[in-house]
Order: structure tokens, then C-alpha cells, then sequence
């Protein structure tokens, strides 16, 4: 993988997707007590939690502004989620928990790369260098709580999860790199709390 392609998907922020036929009764019973909705991505069906509710970075970025709780994690993360827009140029796709309005999940079409165990470091020394490390100059600490290779059939996944902190506030960043049937996409999850929903991929 090129430092280029490893620079566009360490930088990309989005969310929570995956590709698969209709399983909407196992991936019921996977997220047990979570009411779910199905939302479509390139041509999949895909099931999310009911309560979040699409929407696009300019009415992020609105919401964002106009918040009088926002913190230094939720402009980092805007930050980095236009860069990473404006890099690939591929439009994210992002749903906003309705609830909580700072829980997020994106999705991102990338092109199609190779992935293997081999590139977990690779890929976190990357995400690291050029996300986190940054953050650290502006009042934000993180501790790595996962770093993984996870394969399942056909589809290939790296994951990597953080807890960014503040002086105020905490927050978990969970990203995966996923390959599958010759296509890659990238999925971020951010939460309040220690919540990745890495369980869907049990239903594909």
C-alpha cells in the first residue's frame, strides 16, 4: 500500500457500513436491544440504529458552530472530516445520532486496495502521525485500545479504536478499513462512549 493511499485512508473520517445480502434476522439478534433501520450504501443494505438520522457536513459543520457545548474533539473531528473530503473527493456519507447529537457514523467509498495483517502498523503509524499527534498540540490526549487485523469470509478489516481526551471531555474514535468482493471503504465511529459497533460484521 503507498503512502498515498495510506495517507487518504488514515485521514478519512465516516462511518459504520457494510455490504450484504438480506440478513436483517441475524443482524437483529447481533444488535440486540437496538431498534434498526436500513439505509442504503453503494447498492447495499445496511443497518444502522434507528435514531440516527442522515445528514451532510455542511449541516454538521452548522451544528457544530452554533453549539455552545462544542469542544476541541468535535472541531477536530469536522476538521478532518472535510480534509478528508477535499483529499479523496469522495462524498461521505453521515448519519447523526438524534439523541446525541456528537455520535456519528460515516461512510466512504475509497478506491479498492489490498489489505493484509501486514499493513496494521503501517496503517496505524500513519493514522497516528497524521491525526493524532497533531491533535496533541491542540489540548488532546489519546490511548490506543485497539489495533487489529479481523478477516471473516470474504471481507477483510483493519480496525483501529481511540480514546481521545480533553481537559472536559471524552470521547472513542473507531475506525475500519474494509475490504471486500474487490471494493474498500472506510467506516469511523464516533461515540460518546466505548461503543464501535463492530458487531455487524458478524451478520455479513
Amino acid at each position: 500500500m503507498n503512502r498515498i493511499t495510506i495517507a487518504t485512508l488514515a485521514s478519512i473520517l465516516l462511518l459504520f457500513i457494510l455490504g450484504c445480502n438480506d440478513t436483517s434476522t441475524s443482524t437483529k439478534e447481533i444488535f440486540n436491544g437496538f431498534a434498526l433501520q436500513p439505509v442504503n450504501f453503494l447498492n447495499k443494505k445496511v443497518y444502522i440504529p434507528s435514531n440516527y438520522t442522515k445528514t451532510n457536513l455542511d449541516e454538521l459543520g452548522e451544528m457544530l458552530t452554533q453549539n455552545p457545548d462544542l469542544n476541541k474533539l468535535d472541531k477536530m473531528n469536522y476538521k478532518f472530516a472535510t480534509s478528508s473530503y477535499d483529499q479523496s473527493g469522495n462524498v461521505p456519507v453521515l448519519y447523526q445520532d438524534s439523541i446525541v447529537n456528537t455520535n456519528s457514523i460515516w461512510f466512504l467509498p475509497g478506491a479498492y486496495t489490498p489489505i493484509n495483517k501486514g499493513l496494521v502498523n503501517e496503517f496505524v503509524n500513519a493514522t497516528e502521525r497524521q491525526f493524532l499527534k497533531p491533535a496533541e498540540q491542540q489540548g488532546v490526549s489519546f490511548d490506543r485500545l485497539e489495533a487489529k487485523f479481523i478477516t471473516q469470509h470474504s471481507l477483510k478489516a483493519i480496525k483501529v479504536k481511540y480514546q481521545l481526551k480533553t481537559e472536559n471531555s471524552t470521547r472513542y474514535f473507531t475506525q475500519f478499513i474494509i475490504t471486500k468482493n474487490l471494493e474498500t471503504y472506510s467506516m469511523v465511529v464516533l461515540h460518546d462512549y466505548n461503543e464501535d459497533f463492530q458487531k455487524i460484521l458478524k451478520s455479513l
